[in-house]
């Protein structure tokens, strides 16, 4: 059993360095571990933090109860708890606890690197996606020109394997808001990626505006697709929900299979893009 007087032995016994210091900021007793970690010796005292120390500076000009972090000896990362002592309302000093955080300062700055390096991957891999999304992206040019053939075909009742177009458009100035915010990847380049997953080759993607307002020509050679324009509005709508709820309300899908009733592509493009105009 540990004699009551015995208190040196339980500050000797705890993984904590401990010290205890007046109220002039001088140190009259330490531990094993604070003097291994902070405390020095010196010629005029037993135990002695020296003056221009960071700590030795809080302890001489406050009687509030602090916390510091600093370098200790070896390099180590110490953490410094100090408490106020009082007696009878009078301030007697402070009762000082260290911890050597140096496995944690390394353990975090291992971590902050590996994220470092994880964030730098990905910013690449977005790189590498989008370029080879948007490889297979068909400008403007190139669905007119394709429209305007399945047009003249339908118009002659000539059967190719255009199975209809399906149109998506958001309302422009929501769209546009939404554009200006910062993210990773802006709304247009996750729909891209969204799009090009659910419409795979021979379907053709293709953007007719920057104010997001998109085209598909079904083939009926390419996957199996629901034709029905309300259950992809449904399944825009439902995915555009992580992206933004107004954007998401404002998506709007439609079927064109008829394409003999228009003029020429540039009808059916105009159509198209009213609605979101």
């Amino acid at each position: 059993m540990i004699p009551l007087s015995s208190w040196e032995f339980l500050c000797e016994n705890t993984p904590y360095g401990i010290a205890f210091a007046d109220r002039e900021g001088n140190v009259f007793y330490a531990n094993d571990l604070a003097m291994e970690w902070v405390v020095e010796e010196s010629d005029e005292s037993d135990w002695t933090i020296p003056p221009d120390h960071p700590l030795q500076e809080r302890l001489s000009s406050q009687q509030d109860d602090f916390e510091l972090s600093f370098v200790g000896k070896q390099g180590l990362f110490i953490n410094a708890r100090a408490r106020s002592v009082f007696h009878q309302d009078e301030f007697q000093g402070f009762l000082l606890f260290f911890e050597d955080q140096t496995r944690q300062q390394n353990e975090w700055e291992t971590l902050k690197d590996e994220r470092d390096k994880f964030e730098k991957l990905a910013s690449r891999l977005n790189d590498m996606i989008m370029r080879e999304a948007g490889s297979q992206v068909f400008k403007h040019d190139y669905i007119q020109r394709k429209l305007d053939l399945e047009i003249r075909h339908a118009a002659h009742q000539v059967r190719t394997d255009c199975q209809g177009v399906l149109s998506i458009t958001f309302d422009s100035e929501i769209w546009q808001k939404h554009q200006g915010q910062k993210n990773d990847l802006t709304a247009e380049d996750r729909l891209l990626v969204f799009l090009k997953e659910q419409f795979p080759d021979p379907h053709l993607l293709g953007r007719l505006e920057e104010e997001g307002a998109w085209l598909i020509v079904l083939s009926r050679s390419g996957a199996r697709l629901s034709d029905d324009s309300q259950y992809w509005q449904s399944q825009l709508q439902s995915w555009m929900q992580i992206i933004n709820a107004d954007l998401a309300k404002s998506c709007c899908v439609e079927k064109h299979d008829d394409l003999g009733r228009f003029a020429d592509a540039n009808e059916l493009i105009s159509l198209i893009t009213k609605a979101n105009g």
